[in-house]
């Protein structure tokens, strides 16, 4: 897994960040009025439907600020209960199943997110919303929105399938499915080999210049780097190791991974636009039927909707960088003990080194079997002391074997 995320960063991703905005367009953007409404940054400032370096800038500044992110983990069991009801002026007695929740707790992973963000755009072959309202692909390069080749119910359902499982694995937001790739296997060797042929500054040209009613151009804000699955097992096996399922026979674990914000929108100005940015409107244009119809219009009438989903931002909590000095065919141990002998160096920064393509890479950022050793006694507690809240990180002053951890530690 460790080759994917450089591989990709350098193929895949967009590195200019969008816009190089000069004072006059800063000066004119410091107003732009957005709200927070859910996971969502939602701005419908005709300044940013309309040029090109504000809605630049505006993205750069929103885009780049790191979301809150953390984890989740809950416990509950259910007790079956009796009550006293009447019915026709008679007491019964029924039972019920309550759902007791024996611990539920937060931990925060924002402070994790210290590596630069990473803009990308995705690849010409992924379906994504390219200015209609169905997705598009553009196997022959830019061409206008009529031109794109719309993509069926099940190309379009299977592409959320694998954002779905790539953000699941910590795989890198612009990797491609191994279904789209040439002579690759597996979704070891998914990447995106191929830059796309527009960068964000092209697809911000793209939205400006459409002249549709109701616009939406969404950047996407995607931690990744940690395989989820992996570290959501270990979690779950720590938790099943401390005694809890033998005290809560049938209990149930909910365990999630959170972000947000998730996205930046900026959307066409319109009054009609407004009303699909505010649940308050929604409703109301529903209670007298008229919201069906604007939907129906903004969905399937020319020139009435348009959706632009082809760009993001990527927060790495790890990645993999080729090591100076080293060359293809090295060892971790031979360049380890290069790195020792080397005056000034600081070698023992390198705590983790794996051969690679190139020579050896080590890690930038946070492992995830490093994160579950120091946290693993302090959810210890947490569990047995139903906690709830934001957890606080507790020390364990001895060290022995972790054998979870270090399940881990092959990522």
């Amino acid at each position: 897994m460790m080759h994917n995320h450089f591989v990709t960063q350098a193929a895949g991703s967009d590195n200019q960040e969008p816009g190089e905005a000069g004072t006059q367009v800063e000066r004119e953007t410091q107003n732009i009025k957005y709200k927070l409404s859910g996971d969502k940054i939602i701005s419908h400032d005709p300044l940013l439907s309309r040029d090109v370096p504000s809605l630049s800038y505006f993205l750069r500044a929103h885009g780049s600020m790191k979301p809150n992110h953390w984890l989740s983990i809950r416990g509950t069991h259910s007790e079956t209960r009796t009550r006293t009801v009447y019915r026709d002026g008679r007491a019964e007695t029924e039972t019920y199943e309550d759902t007791i929740v024996d611990f539920d707790f937060n931990i925060d992973l924002s402070h994790l997110l210290e590596l630069d963000p990473i803009f990308y755009t995705v690849a010409d072959n992924v379906p994504a919303y390219r200015g209609s309202m169905r997705m598009a692909t553009e196997e022959n390069g830019p061409t206008n929105i009529e031109g794109r080749r719309l993509v069926s119910s099940d190309e379009k359902s299977a592409q959320k399938r694998w954002l779905k499982e790539s953000r699941r694995l910590g795989l890198p937001p612009w990797m491609i499915p191994p279904s789209h790739q040439t002579g690759e296997r597996g979704t070891e060797q998914a990447t995106s080999r191929i830059p796309p042929s527009r960068t964000i500054e092209n697809w911000l040209a793209d939205y400006c210049a459409s002249q549709r009613t109701i616009k939406d151009f969404k950047l996407r804000k995607v931690v990744y780097g940690w395989n989820q699955d992996a570290l959501t097992q270990s979690i779950y096996e720590l938790i099943w190791s401390s005694g809890y399922q033998h005290e809560q026979p049938g209990a149930s674990v909910f365990i999630k991974f959170h972000s947000s914000p998730t996205s930046v929108h900026v959307r066409s100005s319109s009054f009609v636009s407004k009303i699909f940015s505010s649940w308050i409107l929604i409703a109301l244009f529903s209670l007298i039927l008229v919201f069906p119809f604007l939907w129906l219009w903004r969905r399937y009438w020319p020139e009435a909707g348009g959706k632009w989903g082809v760009s993001g931002v990527g927060f790495p909590l790890k990645r993999w960088e080729l090591l100076g000095g080293t060359f293809p065919g090295d060892t971790v141990e031979a360049a380890r003990a290069r790195l020792s002998a080397t005056p000034g160096s600081q070698a023992e920064a390198f705590k983790r080194l794996q051969a690679g393509l190139g020579g050896v890479w080590v890690l930038q950022g946070t492992h995830e079997g490093d994160w579950f050793r120091a946290w693993e006694y302090s959810i210890r507690l947490a569990v047995r002391d139903r906690q709830g809240g934001w957890l606080n990180r507790q020390v364990y002053d001895r060290v022995h074997p972790n054998v979870l951890a270090s399940q881990l530690d092959r990522l």
